[in-house]
C-alpha cells in the first residue's frame, strides 16, 4: 500500500525481460503504460493499440514489483458506457494489482464500485496548459472515491505541490519534486524516444554497435 510522504519510486513496465532484472530493486509498482507500449510496437497514436496488444505485453508477467496497467478506454466501451465487469476482467488477463486510469475521462462512481468490489485504482494525467484547474478538480474527486495514487507528467511544480497539499492519497510526478516520489518511463530514460533529457541515447549505442558488427562481416 502506498503511503503519503513515504518515498515512492515507480517505473514503466517495458517488458517481462527487462521487468524481471529489477526484480531486487526498491522500486514501488510498475507500470504498463500505453505511451510506452505504443512505442514498443512502433504505433502513433495510442488510439491503435488493441487490447490484445496489452495482454501479450503483460500476460506473462509473474515479477514481485505490483504491477498497474493502463486501462485502455477505447475497448472498455459498453452501449458508450464505460463496463466494471470488462475493467474486471483486463485487470485478470493482463496479471494486473491496480489499474491506471486517465483522470480527464474516466466517472469517479464506477472507479468507487470498483473499490467496492476490491480493485485498486492509480490515476494519472499529463499536464496541457489548459487542464490544470480541471485536473485538480479530477484528483479531489479520484481520491475521494478510493484511488490510492496520482501520477502527474510535465506539471509545473508549484501546481504538484498544491496537489500534494490538497488531497489525501499520495502523489507523484515525472520530475519527484514537491510530492512523495518519481516516475520513471524507461523508454524515454534509455532514450528510445525523442527526449532530449534521456540519460543516455541507447538507440544511438545499439546503432553504433549494429554498424561495427556489418562493417565487421563485410571486411
Amino acid at each position: 500500500m502506498f503511503e503519503k510522504n513515504k518515498k515512492i519510486i515507480a517505473f514503466s513496465f517495458f517488458n517481462s525481460l527487462l521487468s524481471s532484472f529489477l526484480d531486487n530493486r526498491d522500486i514501488s509498482f510498475l507500470r504498463c503504460d500505453l505511451r510506452e507500449v505504443a512505442n514498443l510496437l512502433n504505433k502513433k497514436k495510442i488510439s491503435s493499440l488493441k487490447e490484445e496488444d496489452i495482454k501479450t505485453l503483460t500476460s506473462s508477467y509473474n515479477g514481485k514489483i505490483p504491477l498497474s496497467v493502463d486501462v485502455p478506454l477505447f475497448s472498455l466501451l459498453s452501449k458508450n458506457e464505460i463496463s466494471l465487469e470488462k475493467m474486471l476482467a483486463l485487470a485478470e488477463v493482463t496479471n494486473a494489482d491496480y489499474l491506471s486510469i486517465d483522470l480527464s475521462y474516466f466517472d469517479f462512481d464506477i472507479i468507487k464500485k470498483g473499490c467496492s468490489l476490491g480493485m485498486k485504482f492509480i490515476g494519472y494525467s499529463t499536464y496541457k496548459e489548459s487542464n490544470a484547474d480541471f485536473i485538480k478538480e479530477k484528483a479531489i474527486e479520484f481520491q475521494a472515491a478510493g484511488g490510492k495514487l496520482l501520477i502527474l507528467e510535465e506539471f509545473p511544480d508549484d501546481f504538484i505541490q498544491m496537489i500534494h497539499s490538497t488531497v489525501k492519497c499520495p502523489v507523484i510526478s515525472d520530475k519527484g519534486k514537491n510530492c512523495d516520489g518519481s516516475y520513471i518511463r524507461i523508454d524515454k530514460m534509455l532514450g528510445l524516444t525523442d527526449n532530449e533529457n534521456s540519460d543516455i541515447n541507447m538507440k544511438k549505442i545499439l546503432l553504433d554497435i549494429v554498424d561495427e558488427k556489418i562493417f565487421k562481416i563485410k571486411k
